[in-house]
């Protein structure tokens, strides 16, 4: 819950000047696992900045929600933006796929971002999935990482969960 929110506090004012508008639900009690910063860093920079990308409207609304569910953790990034053909499927994550045609594209980018975050979650013996979002509307990347049960040798441990930076605390975070 900490980190998660460390790492979109310290991106806030770059994703809010695209027009983002953030809401971050945190899980009830402490989620344990093992990561270091900079990888979390990546995917979940990654995530939001396709969410604000691929959201047509000036008013981006992205929800970043934290889910334990037994020895696994979970990080939702859901946007109400264009959403993926079910065609794609997975392809999504290959290196430099991008939807649509190249004629028609209007968000930039070269197709590493998914790449890297799938790469990513991988490393940290993770994945990632998408779906639809509610309604079938916009789209919704889930990231998956085993919950760290005890701080057995290896690796980092997200830090246990300090108090939240100043004007964060609490469910449903709004600017």
């Amino acid at each position: 819950n900490s980190l998660v929110l460390r790492i979109i506090a310290s991106h806030r004012p770059g994703f809010e000047a695209r027009g983002a508008r953030l809401e971050v639900v945190t899980f009830p009690e402490p989620l344990p696992v093992r990561v270091d910063r900079p990888s979390l860093e990546l995917i979940i920079k990654n995530l939001i900045d396709n969410a604000i990308k691929y959201t047509p409207s000036a008013v981006k609304p992205v929800s970043i929600e934290l889910e334990g569910r037994g020895d696994v953790v979970r990080l939702h990034v859901t946007d109400r933006g264009s959403g993926i053909p079910p065609a794609v499927g997975q392809r999504v994550f290959d290196r430099f796929y991008r939807v649509g045609s190249e004629l028609q594209r209007t968000a930039p980018g070269v197709g590493l971002g998914l790449h890297l975050v799938k790469a990513t979650a991988e490393s940290l013996n993770g994945w990632v999935r998408h779906e639809a979002g509610p309604g079938g509307t916009g789209t919704r990347f889930t990231l998956s990482l085993p919950r760290s049960l005890s701080p057995a040798t290896g690796g980092q441990q997200a830090a246990p969960d300090a108090p939240e930076p100043a004007g964060l605390q609490g469910r449903g975070l709004q600017p």
